[in-house]
């Protein structure tokens, strides 16, 4: 029997060599022989075992943990009674075999190489959904010790885990081993000279699994403290703090979107943890969405400063930038619609105003894009339409604060109108080309709240505005 495994061990090692030929006939030939081996009992557990081997070429096994993670999703909860791999092809995956499995793939969690971590950590997380606790009661066991006595590979590879992992606790799950996690992942949220930024951004996103699924499974606000109360304030503050930390060894734009989300979430559906926080939190946000915009001016609308952004390989910076803006905008959206935050809002309404017709500005590329094809700028504008920008955020905003303050408003809005024409007609006879986009975001913002105005013409200086189209329609 070890004669025949040590054979089909060796023939499955040689098939994924052939898969990674630039060959195709080679290629086929041997996904077809691999499909013909993963009914064998080992085809799992010999996957698992290249995955892990570091000796072994890195793309070989990227490509088996590629292909166990698709063996666990399809094979895992297959029942032995059920399966006849002789007659209805049905894949078996035995006790023996998944205990093997189950035995190995942790220690891929220490691996120097985050693409293979990742990859074991999902499909340890994949099992887990199915087998803990019932049938893996040491998992937890291994996790903890990953966080608590690790180095910065095997912390990396249990945070992904838990990221999966925290999804699916029920309540019981939640109450036996919640704090404990909140616990570990305060702990290295915090130790910021310790684990890399990328470690601690799985931190911020770990806390917010858990809050949903302790929101979701346990109505109890007092069980709910119960569980939160030891961790919660200490990691709020240093979330808070850590919106203003620059991007560098310590921050990044990723982190502070997981953190933004945090805090978003929390104030939609768990005020009573988060309403003593908000005075602490709006500067800080306030401040991010001040500092970038002038960032986002010169870098994405009108493209006058080279990108200072980088691809650093866990993530395009650019992106990641913009993923941090349009979560600020979701935030204030938040914000907007409740009640009893209104307060917070009216005191910087003006200045808020100001802020968003900035960011609903259209940038270089929307205008080539549209310049080339008219109607792909009637599609993109248009209410339904699906692009999910800056500008249309920013946009969605500004109408939320006319639904919120109706005519209210207006005496803010022409105040922050009046700023900005200011400012692009100051462009304009400096000599600036891209003066007209500020004047293209007011119109924009004008015509949003166009029934307002015309029923409060009296709160509205509606002839000096139209003066002031009259006089743009003589520039080309």
């Amino acid at each position: 029997m070890a004669q025949n495994a040590d054979l089909i061990k060796q023939a499955m090692f040689e098939e994924l060599q052939k898969i990674l030929n630039p060959n195709g006939e080679i290629r086929r030939n041997a996904e077809e022989r691999l499909a013909q081996l993963k009914y064998t009992e080992g085809y799992g557990i010999y996957l698992a075992e290249i995955t892990i081997n570091q000796s072994l070429d890195l793309a070989l096994r990227q490509l088996a943990s590629v292909m166990l993670k698709q063996y666990v999703e399809d094979c895992w909860t297959v029942e032995e009674s059920e399966a006849d791999a002789g007659t209805n092809g049905t894949l078996l995956v035995n006790n023996e075999a998944k205990t093997a499995i189950k035995t190995i793939l942790p220690q891929g969690l220490n691996d120097p190489n985050s693409k293979i971590r990742s990859v074991v950590a999902y499909s340890i997380s994949n099992i887990a959904s199915y087998d803990w606790p019932n049938d893996w009661q040491e998992l937890f066991g291994i996790i903890v010790k990953c966080l608590s006595s690790g180095n910065e590979n095997s912390v990396h590879g249990a945070m992904k885990v838990l990221v999966e992992f925290t999804l699916d606790l029920d309540e019981k799950q939640i109450v036996d081993v919640g704090p404990m996690i909140l616990s570990e992942v305060y702990r290295i949220f915090e130790a910021q000279t310790v684990y890399s930024v990328s470690t601690r951004s799985y931190a911020v996103e770990i806390l917010h699994s858990m809050l949903r699924s302790i929101t979701t499974h346990i109505e109890s606000k007092q069980e709910q403290g119960n569980i939160l109360n030891a961790v919660l304030p200490a990691f709020m503050q240093k979330m808070i703090e850590g919106l203003t930390v620059p991007n560098g060894p310590y921050s990044s734009f990723q982190l502070k979107t997981k953190i933004v989300k945090v805090l978003k979430y929390m104030i939609s559906d768990m005020s009573k943890f988060a309403n003593q926080y908000l005075a602490a939190i709006l500067p800080p946000i306030w401040q991010l969405l001040t500092q970038m915009a002038d960032v986002y001016i010169k870098v994405i609308v009108n493209e006058t400063e080279e990108s200072p952004f980088v691809d650093n390989g866990e993530g395009d910076e650019n992106e990641e930038f913009i993923s941090m803006i349009l979560q600020i905008f979701e935030f204030l959206h938040t914000i907007i619609e409740i009640k009893k935050y209104k307060g917070a809002i009216t005191n910087v309404l003006t200045d808020l105003i100001y802020i968003v017709i900035l960011y609903m500005q259209m940038t270089e590329e929307q205008v080539q894009s549209w310049h080339e094809d008219p109607e792909k700028f009637v599609e993109d504008e248009d209410e339904q339409g699906v692009d999910f920008t800056i500008r249309t955020t920013a946009l969605d905003v500004l109408l939320m604060l006319g639904q919120e303050y109706d005519q209210k408003l207006l005496a803010s809005f022409s105040e922050a109108l009046g700023k900005h024409i200011t400012v692009a007609d100051a462009d304009r006879n400096a000599g600036h080309p891209y003066w007209w986009k500020l004047y293209e975001a007011s119109m924009l913002a004008v015509g949003s709240f166009k029934e307002m105005i015309v029923k409060n013409e009296d709160k509205f200086d509606l002839g000096q505005y139209m003066n002031l189209v009259k006089g743009i329609m003589e520039y080309q």
